[in-house]
């Protein structure tokens, strides 16, 4: 990926902007990851709560393992992004 500025003399490669943007892109990415992190922790604390499985409608719980499985699988693409920026 280059990065190429137009000016009055014409293009110029810029290396900088091309690191600021990968470290602004790791920096997304690593706060996604955390993010999603943290989705998955609550929705599996909920599912292995007794209370939770055996009283909500079955409509709920298998909407919550939806969203668990959903977060899951977005958590591994996010941190397969992530590796490939590091190297």
């Amino acid at each position: 990926m280059q990065e190429y500025h137009s000016g009055a003399y014409g293009g110029i490669f810029d290396p900088e902007s091309i690191k600021r943007k990968e470290e602004e892109e790791k920096k997304r990415l690593a706060k996604e990851v955390s993010h999603l992190e943290g989705l998955i922790s609550s929705v599996e604390k909920k599912l292995s709560n007794a209370s939770f499985t055996d009283k909500a409608p079955p409509q709920v719980v298998e909407g919550a393992r939806k969203q668990l499985s959903g977060n899951q699988e977005k958590l591994k693409e996010t941190k397969a992004a992530l590796a490939a920026l590091a190297s």
